[in-house]
């Protein structure tokens, strides 16, 4: 849960504190990526445990522990092209762009916008056809690069002591 702690603003006191009016968009940067069902179970746990809207990050990693998922960049990436080829009636590799765009638009609890798109479609090379093993290729590749260079920012930064 060490992304919650990156992602939360609010001290208190030197303690990190969540509203929960916040909470949603405060998981969803964490990379927790819950349904409306979850959020609301998880809101309605905190309500009934602490009678208040303002929690301690303390008071709510045990109530979100049994939710949170992380993973690798493998399963990251095993996941994604799973469900591209949901849309990918033939199995070719690729999905029309104005088909994808169709069901990501209006499938799901929170469907895409726009801006998701022009993100997406950043990754990729000017086309009709959306290839999504090379954009989850990409994607994935992207974000172990960030990592590995954290990584060598910290030895270069303990050496340095």
């Amino acid at each position: 849960m060490e992304k919650l702690r990156n992602v939360i603003k609010t001290k208190v006191s030197g303690e990190y504190m969540i509203r929960l009016p916040d909470l949603e968009r405060i998981l969803h940067l964490a990379g927790q990526n819950f349904s409306k069902t979850t959020i609301e179970d998880i809101q309605k746990e905190l309500e009934d445990v602490y009678q208040t809207d303002e929690y301690f990050l303390d008071e709510v990693e045990p109530i979100l522990a049994p939710y949170w998922e992380e993973f690798t960049d493998e399963e990251i990436s095993h996941i994604l092209i799973k469900s591209f080829q949901t849309f990918d009636s033939e199995q070719q590799g690729f999905i029309d762009k104005q088909d994808l765009i169709r069901h990501l638009t209006t499938l799901g609890d929170t469907p895409l916008t726009s801006k998701d798109f022009q993100i997406m479609f950043s990754f990729m090379k000017t086309s009709k056809r959306f290839d999504y093993q090379q954009f989850v290729k990409k994607l994935c590749s992207s974000t172990s690069s960030k990592k590995k260079k954290k990584k060598k920012k910290k030895k270069k930064a303990k050496k340095g002591k």
